[in-house]
């Protein structure tokens, strides 16, 4: 991870001046963009997030192919080519909504406004924990609004943690920073390495964590959707280090207006059986698992435009190329599978 931060601030440091001129425009662009959404009334604040992500969706084809060819993978023997793109669609719109909601509700609405808007279900729980000064982990999909769902378990608990990789552009790193930290969000950085999030865990706070994007330190192969896809392995790794609960959390965005309902089901029942990095990848699989569930729910609600299958794509980029090698690096990403079924059978076999 310190390579990674070295990595960033390097690639800040090599930035020319019309990447800088970009980095600008960028900022210039879209903190005009904000202030307007700020200004609008509601329902259209609602229609903007919805008609941008539309138009994304057409405008961006590099986007709108990989979000078609993610759902045909993931999706594709239980929907018609029409319903495929449907929800591609759909897709872009929620993340369009999720934009603009996120931002208007910043500058319109107190956190009490927002908490009758965006009820919190199964949090007791987590509370307990909480009390007991017991650090967690919340993991949580870019589903519905994580972002809504931060600011309310703020709220709701009194403070909260995440953990996110800030954007290369600097300018914007400072303002999405700002705007996390007004909903009462504190940030760790993925740039940092693992010792903050030791100290945050040890401080019994709660911390959560998007673990449904390609990484490629701290991760294992593991499978998505029945496909390979490099998973992060920090929450298993310090939650069965550190003995502290993980709980999933998400969001569901109820029909096109600004409400929502939030959840979170937990403590998770981890796989211990003693096996260091057999347990780490067991519970890894079984985490892939959850957030697959939650986002069969509402699919359309999912982030489908991000590259989370990259092993797949460099496996299927073989073709006739298979060899031996990638044979096995397919199986690697099959034995999390297998050892949470083997101890899921063998947990069974005690009852």
């Amino acid at each position: 991870m310190k390579t990674n931060k070295k990595k960033h601030k390097k690639q800040r440091a090599k930035a020319g001046p019309i990447r800088r001129a970009r980095y600008l425009l960028e900022y210039i662009f879209i903190s005009g963009f904000s202030r307007l959404i700020g200004a609008l009334p509601e329902g259209a604040a609602v229609w903007l997030g919805r008609f941008c992500g539309g138009l994304i969706y057409r405008l961006n084809r590099q986007r709108r192919r990989r979000a078609i060819r993610n759902i045909e993978r993931a999706l594709g023997s239980e929907l018609t080519r029409d319903e495929v793109r449907q929800l591609a669609r759909q897709s872009f719109q929620s993340f369009g909504l999720t934009v603009t909601e996120t931002v208007w509700a910043n500058r319109n609405l107190t956190p009490d406004e927002l908490a009758e808007r965006c009820p919190l279900e199964g949090a007791e729980p987590a509370e307990k924990a909480l009390a007991e000064r017991r650090g967690l982990f919340v993991i949580t999909p870019h589903m519905g609004n994580w972002e809504l769902f931060g600011a309310r378990c703020a709220h709701h608990f009194g403070e909260a943690t995440a953990l996110a990789r800030p954007p290369t552009n600097p300018y914007l790193e400072k303002r999405v920073t700002q705007l996390r930290e007004k909903m009462g969000i504190k940030l760790l950085s993925t740039l940092d390495g693992a010792r903050p999030i030791v100290r945050a865990l040890k401080n019994g706070e709660g911390i959560g964590v998007l673990i449904d994007q390609h990484v490629r330190r701290a991760a294992a192969p593991a499978l998505f959707f029945g496909h390979p896809a490099h998973t992060s392995t920090v929450v298993p790794t310090l939650a069965l280090r550190l003995d502290v609960p993980v709980f999933i959390g998400w969001d569901t965005r109820i029909g096109q207006k600004f409400q929502h309902r939030l959840r979170i089901e937990g403590p998770v029942k981890l796989v211990r059986t003693g096996d260091q990095e057999a347990d780490m990848l067991a519970n890894t699989q079984l985490l892939n698992d959850l957030l697959e569930e939650k986002i069969r729910e509402h699919p359309e609600q999912w982030h489908w435009h991000d590259r989370r299958w990259k092993s797949s794509e460099r496996l299927e980029r073989l073709g006739d190329s298979w060899d031996e090698e990638a044979e096995a690096k397919l199986q690697e990403c099959h034995r999390p599978r297998k050892l949470l079924q083997e101890a899921s059978a063998h947990a069974e076999s005690k009852r």
